[in-house]
């Protein structure tokens, strides 16, 4: 398919405002989505757009592949693959990433597209996709539908990765609630274990002072360890160095997790008790 390419410039105010710029200017009545660091398939947008026929369709989501074989990048990739199996056991789902992703442009504007608060690239995709699921639209998985992505190839680039996304959390959950406990993408495992993750954090300060409560660290520590374990088998067994690495990358996931929630908390909490003074503001969106 050959498709006319139109590039739109503006200050820089973060990916949701661009992305916003593109929903307002687009023509078409499916707006799709992947990312900069991203390579469609060449059938990815029929396979997209083949979603819609549906007409009970108002969204849909795809599926990264990777060709890298540095071992975090590899792990990242295992992952994903572990949370594709999960969602396609699903009928319909509440989670959807702009990697690969569409939807009918009348429900993002009857949500107000994507919320500009979100001045970096972290879970605005997931904010967006949850406020779309909260208005009973269906939204469904797609996993013919490939992008080749370049995952973060290091440890250090991976705790960043994952405590932006973290810090960024709180923002979400303050409008959407019940996917705090639950969403189509996210394995129980990993909620528990980053909660572990956050209770050992909160026991940090008493631990010089307090022999129980280094005994309760122990026994979280140990927990953590033995569900990264655990995380261990549903890895490909054909990777013995994949396997062996994991249940540190488990860690690593955990606390880099947790560490950016109690801080998006910590930033979020006095903005809310201004917002609580002064009223809300309302979301930004395209005019």
């Amino acid at each position: 398919m050959a498709f006319p390419v139109r590039l739109l410039r503006q200050p820089r105010r973060g990916p949701a405002a661009a992305r916003n710029l593109g929903i307002h200017e687009a023509g078409g009545d499916v707006i799709l989505f992947t990312d900069a660091d991203c390579a469609p398939a060449d059938d990815w947008i029929a396979i997209m757009l083949r979603s819609f026929q549906d007409p009970r369709v108002a969204g849909c989501r795809g599926v990264y592949t990777s060709s890298q074989r540095r071992l975090v990048a590899r792990f990242v990739q295992a992952e994903y693959e572990d949370r594709y199996r999960r969602t396609a056991k699903l009928n319909h789902i509440d989670f959807v990433d702009t990697y690969s992703a569409g939807y009918l442009k009348s429900a993002l504007e009857h949500v107000g597209c994507f919320d500009e608060r979100f001045r970096q690239a972290s879970v605005e995709d997931q904010d967006l996709s949850f406020r779309v699921a909260a208005l009973g639209c269906r939204l469904v998985f797609i996993p013919e539908a490939r992008v080749e992505h370049q995952h973060v190839e290091t440890v250090a680039g991976y705790w960043q990765k994952k405590f932006q996304i973290g810090f960024c959390k709180p923002l979400v959950h303050l409008t959407s609630r019940r996917q705090l406990l639950s969403d189509s993408h996210t394995p129980a495992l990993v909620r528990f274990q980053v909660g572990l993750g956050l209770a050992m954090l909160l026991l940090l300060p008493a631990l010089p002072y307090a022999s129980r409560t280094r005994r309760v660290f122990t026994v979280l520590a140990c927990s953590l360890t033995t569900s990264a374990l655990r995380t261990t088998a549903g890895l490909p067994w054909q990777d013995p160095a994949l396997v062996l690495v994991t249940p540190a990358l488990v860690w690593v996931r955990s606390v880099a997790l947790a560490a950016g929630l109690l801080c998006g908390v910590a930033a979020l909490a006095p903005k809310q008790l201004l917002l609580r003074v002064t009223g809300p503001r309302p979301r930004s969106r395209p005019s």
